[in-house]
């Protein structure tokens, strides 16, 4: 038990608050009387009422049920609900720096639920980063906002190393690179973005300032809603030194990604399929071919892959090629195609093939008379649906017999 009043010095001598002559214990019983938002209010006056109020108040919003353990990592997911607890339990004794920050957005978040995280990363300052922040928006919002782009800013000012921001449709959103390039220091390694709403009117100048700061050896730029035209002005103005790995979306005109990696060291490139843009054989003007030295790994659309090879030399030999089979329009065969894209490849250690689960037609999956022969020395078959895709994936390992060393089938 003790005086509070001792070591909480009044403004007013001759009105003292009766408040802090009472013990501890019976604080505790008056706080366990009050609802969550009072709860939340009486934590805001005071250290001493903040460690009195809080377990009451965590533990009727079920904070604890954010807490994640994921191997040795801890992880704090998050809802809408769960934003101004996360401030509280900032403030308290017991705070943590999570290495995880999962936040998970509905049709009802809003500014006040980002600009709450906005706050809790600017309570970091001084302290241990989070390593990786995720924001997951399938669910909502729909549109950019103040807050959002408050958030963001937050983040990559807290030290985080990581940042994911998935969700969103193209439809419906309004993409620009009409941003302000600004300096700032950030400690962004990798950035994946799978949504339109980080290139909408509030938060491109987020993006368009990370992208040209930040010392990125990961990014993934994929359902953005880009143009084609957009896509070029954007690849051609960046300068990552230090990147690694590359993802883009198929919309991405393949010229400006050839030239996008021979000025980088780009040593993996994955190009995503979109589900709102059907990618198709391009016709490109003679050029000369440029040599990739980096590059050790591609996955992508087989049409993709032939493209790309028309413009580009990779190193020989090319340690692994990923390639994703799905019929084009008025397209008869997807057999021809897959062949096409490894005769490009004469000394291939490793080819992965993934059959999609729109190749259902029996006619599409016919395998033709082609005597060629792939000489990968290693193949792995992904079966999304079983069924008649399953006659590619027999003559593909029969075609690569003379070579093959090993087979997977999954």
């Amino acid at each position: 038990m003790f005086v509070a009043d001792t070591r909480y010095p009044q403004s007013n001598p001759s009105r003292p608050c009766l408040l802090w002559r009472l013990p501890n214990e019976l604080l505790l019983l008056i706080v366990e009387e009050l609802d969550q938002e009072s709860l939340r209010r009486i934590s805001q006056i005071c250290r001493c009422l903040l460690e009195i109020a809080a377990e009451c108040y965590l533990g009727g919003s079920k904070f604890q049920d954010t807490c994640v353990a994921v191997g040795e990592s801890d992880w704090r997911v998050l809802r809408d609900k769960d934003c101004e607890a996360l401030l509280v339990w900032r403030r308290t004794k017991s705070f943590k720096v999570p290495r995880v920050l999962w936040f998970a957005g509905s049709r009802w978040t809003g500014d006040h639920q980002f600009r709450a995280l906005s706050v809790f990363f600017n309570l970091l300052m001084g302290l241990e980063p989070v390593q990786q922040a995720h924001l997951c928006l399938y669910a909502g919002p729909t549109q950019d906002s103040p807050g959002l782009l408050s958030c963001l800013e937050s983040i990559q000012a807290s030290g985080c190393q990581e940042l994911h921001c998935s969700g969103g449709a193209c439809t419906g959103i309004q993409t620009s690179l009409n941003g302000c390039v600004d300096h700032c220091t950030s400690n962004l390694r990798v950035l994946r973005v799978d949504s339109p709403l980080l290139f909408a009117r509030w938060t491109v100048s987020f993006m368009v300032t990370a992208l040209h700061n930040t010392p990125l050896q990961r990014l993934a730029l994929t359902n953005t809603g880009l143009t084609p035209a957009e896509w070029t002005a954007l690849m051609a103005s960046l300068k990552l030194p230090q990147l690694n790995v590359l993802e883009v979306e198929a919309r991405c005109p393949i010229p400006t990604l050839v030239g996008f990696l021979s000025r980088h060291q780009v040593q993996e490139l994955r190009v995503s399929s979109n589900k709102h843009h059907s990618t198709s054989r391009v016709k490109l003007r003679p050029r000369p071919r440029t040599f990739i030295p980096s590059l050790v790994m591609l996955n992508a659309p087989a049409e993709v892959i032939t493209t790309m090879m028309r413009l580009m030399d990779v190193p020989k030999p090319f340690p692994s090629l990923a390639i994703r089979l799905r019929p084009l329009s008025g397209q008869h065969h997807v057999f021809p195609m897959l062949m096409d894209c490894t005769e490009k490849f004469p000394e291939l250690e490793e080819l992965q093939i993934t059959v999609e689960n729109d190749i259902n037609d029996p006619a599409v999956c016919a395998v033709p008379d082609d005597e060629r022969v792939c000489s990968a020395k290693c193949i792995v078959l992904r079966l999304l649906e079983r069924g008649e895709n399953l006659n590619i994936t027999v003559s593909c390992c029969n075609s690569c017999r003379s070579q093959l060393t090993q087979r997977t089938v999954l």
